[in-house]
């Protein structure tokens, strides 16, 4: 009977669930007549077709469940499942000694791990603390860390956190080949521990992954932020990654809007998500050194960009590292992490579609005003965003340094350039360092 009661209790929540969608379905339909937007056009369109799906899987998740309820054990993913569909949330049978309750898990909800790449650094804690503090569900946002070196002491610290996460050990701590320079043997390590460590939680079957790094603070909203940002990878095959990072990430450098995002066709890394197909991809051809220029190369980008957002969600403190620390007295240290949390999950991010995205991005940076970065810098402009153009390799470093920028270039493409224009704020202004309207693509010689 207790059985039979929870069962009926819980189609009838499925059956308002299913209702709340078609109404909701029918409120769509029952738009303004006249004349619509284009891209108000789209927008709807893509919220329609996500709401047709939800209609779908809401219904089969129902029979799924209410199958396992009344004919077997305790429900379970197959394993021919991908472990992406939905967060895995164990389904009880009711029993009075344990009080057990029937959980259901959301429908169309990813399971996005992170994999945090981690050595000899007992400072992880740090940024392990930060990751445990913000995420909003241990089932939804499982956390791996994946340690290269054997560092014991750091090993201690990754244990006393039990089964909060999940401690994967690289078992290839061997030399590299004496062949390669020694100077950039960490560079080869890295490498290889990064192709293990994604493979292994790859293996699980997962849709995507965020890559962080052991040095790192996240943002309060960092989860809510590539949660929302994936639906849009998905969709979009021009979208390489969703990166937490903005190298011009400083105060003076950021427009100081914490829901602005943008489309970069540099590869920013620290803090980053991308598919399991993506890697399926890369991996087929991962280099043995220097991962992150590898991928910036045009044969490995393919004309594909990588999300990144105004005010980052990952800052760093690891000064000391395999880099020798460049960048960090000049750029790295002064990153500004975004401390307001965002509502992404009420946010439309279909802007961020490349059919949408570049002939609105290429109106707004070629209508703007031309100014100098004297005008710019006084202050005397009108409140709006202006441009400042640049024409050649060294006058596009020279007004890069002028305005606080990073000026160096990798394959040809800036830091944070998309279609060559870097977009960034002086002290909250907007403006765009851009070539003439008449750009013809990257030039790998300017690197």
């Amino acid at each position: 009977m207790a059985a039979m009661k929870h069962s009926r209790i819980l189609l009838v929540g499925l059956l308002l669930v299913v209702i709340v969608n078609v109404v909701t379905f029918i409120k769509f339909l029952h738009r303004p007549s006249g004349p619509v937007p284009r891209a108000q056009l789209e927008r709807l369109n893509h919220k329609l077709d996500l709401l047709q799906a939800n209609v779908k899987e809401d219904l089969a998740e129902g029979e799924r469940i209410l199958h396992a309820l009344r004919n077997g054990p305790p429900l379970k993913l197959p394993v021919d499942r991908p472990a992406n569909a939905e967060a895995e949330v164990a389904v009880k049978t009711p029993k009075k000694e344990d009080g057990g309750v029937v959980r259901l898990p959301a429908a169309n909800v990813d399971v996005i791990p992170v994999v945090v790449m981690a050595c000899n650094r007992v400072t992880v804690k740090t940024h392990v603390d930060q990751l445990l503090k913000y995420r909003p569900s241990k089932e939804r946002f499982p956390v791996y860390v994946s340690q290269d070196c054997g560092h014991q002491e750091t090993a201690d610290v990754l244990r006393s956190y039990g089964d909060q996460i999940t401690h994967l050990q690289h078992p290839n701590l061997s030399p590299i080949d004496s062949s390669k320079p020694t100077k950039f043997h960490g560079y080869y390590k890295i490498a290889r521990h990064y192709r293990w460590a994604l493979n292994q939680v790859f293996s699980h079957n997962y849709s995507a992954v965020i890559i962080t790094e052991d040095d790192l603070n996240v943002a309060v909203d960092f989860f809510g932020y590539f949660a929302a940002t994936l639906p849009i990878m998905k969709q979009d095959e021009t979208i390489l990654c969703v990166s937490a990072w903005n190298d011009n990430g400083k105060p003076e450098t950021t427009i100081h809007d914490p829901t602005l995002l943008f489309r970069s066709d540099f590869f920013p890394g620290l803090g980053w998500m991308l598919t399991q197909k993506t890697w399926r991809e890369l991996d087929a051809k991962w280099p043995d050194a220097f991962w992150d220029d590898w991928l910036r190369n045009p044969e490995q980008r393919r004309d594909r960009v990588c999300i990144r957002p105004d005010m980052p969600r990952t800052t760093t403190f690891g000064k000391i590292g395999v880099s020798q620390g460049q960048f960090f007295e000049q750029h790295l240290k002064y990153m500004t992490l975004n401390d307001k949390s965002v509502e992404w999950s009420e946010r439309d991010l279909s802007y961020l579609i490349k059919a949408q995205y570049d002939a609105d991005y290429l109106k707004k940076v070629y209508s703007a005003p031309a100014a100098t970065v004297q005008e710019l810098r006084e202050g005397k402009l009108a409140p709006a965003p202006v441009r400042v153009e640049y024409v050649s390799k060294e006058s596009f470093k020279s007004l890069s340094r002028e305005l606080g920028l990073m000026d160096d270039l990798k394959a040809g493409v800036p830091r944070m350039a998309y279609m060559g224009i870097v977009t960034a704020g002086l002290n909250g202004r907007t403006f765009h360092l851009a070539p003439p309207a008449s750009w013809k693509g990257y030039d790998p010689n300017w690197s």
